[in-house]
């Protein structure tokens, strides 16, 4: 079946340990007052580089952090996306308001943008420093991640007159016909959870592509299915929960249905849909892609202490305090890194992100930073 939406256009995160993200800056231009330096967006891909796919040794590292543009009555105007890798020179690049940012994975960073007008899904190569985008026409994409082969991207799609669902779509980069994934989610799941309308939806890829978590969102209410990729069967999770942080086997960890922090961590059996709770109280959790959980327990004193969890086994171990204003990047909607398989990312407000490695900490007290 041939889709309306457009053909792809070629434009051409002891031993307790800290990963810095370590990217080779390139040289500042001078700032004049009041003016800020011009983006600087990477060089355009050239056709021969759209079977290549980076290793995970030169994935590693790889990073980005947005920024808002304000005016000074603090209006959006637009956001300025800044990626970074230990192999290249960081870049940066302009997007529009309505922009969503996900990744890394293998190395690439995608930015799903919407000008009112079209909508394009870019993937940014973070070794290479160059990239692609998806002309998606006649549709609003929301939010797209990279599919498990990485020759495409996995979008949320929305008509744009009318703003209604479209449901999830593949989106191959060579530009071949696109496919529906999964439809919208039924009005009967939204009413059972209370929702009169969704507005986020949240996409999330096992480590090793089996299954793919969409997360439908209202401010206090959830709904997730979970997509299995060899079958096309789905699992709906049952029972209040909140957003996304990862996949541990054939498990799904996301928050409670909590209306801030501190929050419990669940985990839901794909296979009955059931839930366990894993955490009572954090701060912050994520998992790391060979299946470690980390949660932010807060202390009596205001900080937070950084906690490895197995499922399996239920061990806990410490892996020191936080420092304030570092938060575990399982849910960020501002700043990722690529980590090793056994480390979670950090994330600090206005900092660049950081690798922290899931080891037996040297001390007990030594604080986790940046």
């Amino acid at each position: 079946m041939r889709s309306r939406f457009g053909r792809v256009v070629i434009l051409g995160p002891p031993l307790l340990a800290l990963l810095a993200a370590g990217p080779i800056l390139r040289t500042i231009p001078q700032v004049v007052a009041g003016r800020l330096p011009v983006p600087e967006p990477p060089a355009a891909c050239v056709p021969s580089d759209a079977a290549n796919t980076a290793t995970t040794g030169d994935a590693v590292g790889t990073w980005w952090s947005r920024r808002p543009e304000l005016t000074r009555s603090g209006v959006l105007t637009g956001w300025i996306l800044t990626v970074g890798s230990p192999q290249a020179r960081t870049v940066t690049m302009s997007l529009a308001p309505e922009s969503i940012v996900t990744g890394p994975d293998g190395g690439r960073v995608v930015a799903t943008t919407d000008d009112g007008e079209r909508s394009t899904v870019r993937i940014i190569e973070g070794p290479g420093f160059c990239s692609r985008s998806i002309a998606v026409d006649g549709a609003v994409a929301r939010r797209a991640i990279l599919t498990p082969s990485s020759d495409g991207v996995i979008a949320h799609l929305l008509d744009r007159p009318t703003r209604s669902d479209l449901g999830i779509w593949n989106l191959p980069l060579d530009g071949t016909d696109r496919t529906p994934l999964l439809p919208p989610v039924p009005d009967a799941l939204l009413r059972a959870a209370g929702i009169d309308r969704v507005w986020a939806t949240d996409l999330r890829l096992s480590p090793e592509g089996r299954h793919l978590a969409i997360q439908s969102c209202a401010p206090d209410a959830c709904v997730t299915r979970v997509l299995h990729l060899d079958d096309r069967s789905t699992t709906v999770i049952d029972g209040e929960h909140g957003a996304l942080i990862g996949f541990i086997g054939d498990r799904l960890v996301t928050r409670a249905g909590c209306s801030g922090l501190p929050c419990a961590i669940l985990a839901f059996d794909l296979a009955t849909g059931r839930s366990e709770t894993i955490e009572a109280s954090a701060i912050g959790a994520s998992v790391s892609r060979d299946g470690q959980l980390v949660v932010a327990i807060p202390d009596d004193d205001g900080s937070a202490t950084a906690v490895a969890i197995d499922l399996q086994t239920r061990e806990r171990r410490s892996l020191g305090l936080l420092e304030p204003g570092v938060v575990l990047d399982g849910t960020s909607g501002t700043a990722g890194i690529e980590t090793p398989a056994d480390a979670v990312g950090l994330i600090q407000a206005g900092g660049q992100p950081a690798t922290l490695v899931i080891a037996p900490p040297a001390t007990s007290d030594r604080k986790v930073q940046p």
